[in-house]
């Protein structure tokens, strides 16, 4: 059975012959084929962002100058995620009561 990785299932190209490990989000009938995808789920992506952002916080005297307002290069160049990403983990940390945010940044609770 062949399986395809849409270029937006994964981070970078795979290489030719290259064993990897993917889940499956699809099947198609027609030509019997898996999509595939090399992102772990949303879930799980969140999880890590949002851990990420409290690591970098504790690193830097919990405080960052990075807030929901930032710009989404500011944010790649930092933490290497999208802005919408990037608010999502903000997000689910202000709602765990973890951080709060001002015009100035993002500061550790």
């Amino acid at each position: 059975m062949l399986g395809f990785i849409h270029p937006s299932e994964r981070y970078a190209e795979p290489r030719l012959g290259q064993v990897l490990d993917a889940r499956v989000i699809g099947f198609r009938e027609v030509d019997r084929t898996l999509n595939l995808s090399l992102k772990p789920r949303s879930f799980e992506m969140l999880e890590n962002d949002a851990q990420m952002i409290l690591t970098y916080l504790e690193s830097n005297g919990g405080f960052m100058t990075l807030n929901d307002k930032s710009s989404p290069e500011d944010i790649k160049a930092t933490f290497g995620i999208s802005k919408g990403q990037f608010k999502k983990a903000l997000g689910g940390l202000m709602k765990a009561g973890k951080i709060k945010q001002d015009q100035f940044g993002t500061e550790l609770i």
